[in-house]
């Protein structure tokens, strides 16, 4: 363990993503019971969530992301691991909702002008909102709060007002029309938005499809206005993809409210665009 944890607290950036995936195999294969009742579990979450908050621009873009796809995966596995059982489903919401709100979240407020760290962070809320199922709907829209965090930059005050959460983030990267260009990154905001839809469909229904309904529409727009005379793989990946989301969104929604259905329907045929 000493080893472990020295190579999880490097500074260099080729050793700590290192030991992210010795920890991540580790826990893979350690007893649920010795991750519990022994401490090592907690001992290794203290150890692994800072590297959460090596963000751009005090960490450079390439290495933030080498470091943040190593460390969401071996937290998202400690929370499957350590909590495997019914009695201790608490403790892997807890854990999970850590996740979010002093890692995700805070990334997106810090570091939103950074494409690939945005295609990161969907991807990676997408398997913590399906892990968290129904209990991610607390996440779903921005409010006020406090919370403590050890980066220190200018930013800071900003963001102990408010902080971004799961539909404002996501919406902003479908709607952004200069990530028309970036399809792995809009792909990826469509997997949290699927996610958020199949587990928090009750609470979406009631307060944000219209924000749903106009990111998808905005999206549709913006790769119309960006697409070449002859589309790439990956374009039409993306427009089969938006059309499934919005026909997720109709079926689960459409039946309680009509005007749901009303608003998606043209799209699930042609972009708005062309339906005007």
């Amino acid at each position: 363990m000493p080893f472990l944890l020295g190579l999880l607290e490097d500074t260099t950036t080729d050793d700590r993503v290192h030991g992210l995936r010795m920890a991540n195999s580790f826990i893979q294969r350690c007893p649920p019971h010795i991750l519990r009742d022994r401490g090592i579990g907690m001992l290794l979450q203290d150890t692994m969530l800072p590297t959460l908050q090596f963000l751009p621009s005090i960490t450079p873009e390439h290495e933030s992301v080498r470091l943040l796809g190593a460390a969401y995966p071996a937290l998202i596995q400690l929370s499957q691991s350590q909590f495997n059982q019914a009695q201790h489903l608490p403790g892997r919401r807890r854990l999970l909702d850590r996740l979010l709100r002093e890692g995700i979240f805070l990334a997106f407020t810090h570091a939103s002008e950074h494409v690939n760290i945005m295609q990161l962070l969907s991807s990676q809320t997408a398997v913590i909102v399906n892990e968290l199922g129904i209990h991610a709907v607390k996440h779903l829209n921005v409010r006020k709060m406090g919370f403590f965090c050890t980066i220190s930059t200018p930013k800071l005050p900003q963001l102990t007002e408010a902080i971004q959460v799961i539909i404002p983030t996501c919406s902003a990267i479908l709607s952004d029309p200069f990530l028309a260009s970036q399809t792995p990154c809009l792909m990826a905001a469509l997997d949290e938005m699927q996610a958020t839809l199949l587990c928090c469909w009750p609470r979406v229904s009631a307060n944000y499809m219209n924000d749903i309904i106009k990111a998808i529409s905005l999206c549709w727009l913006n790769i119309a206005d960006f697409k070449p005379e002859k589309p790439t793989q990956a374009m039409t990946d993306l427009e089969q993809r938006l059309r499934e989301v919005s026909r997720l969104a109709s079926e689960l929604v459409g039946d309680k409210d009509p005007r749901v259905a009303q608003a998606l329907g043209p799209l699930l045929i042609q972009p708005p665009i062309v339906a005007e």
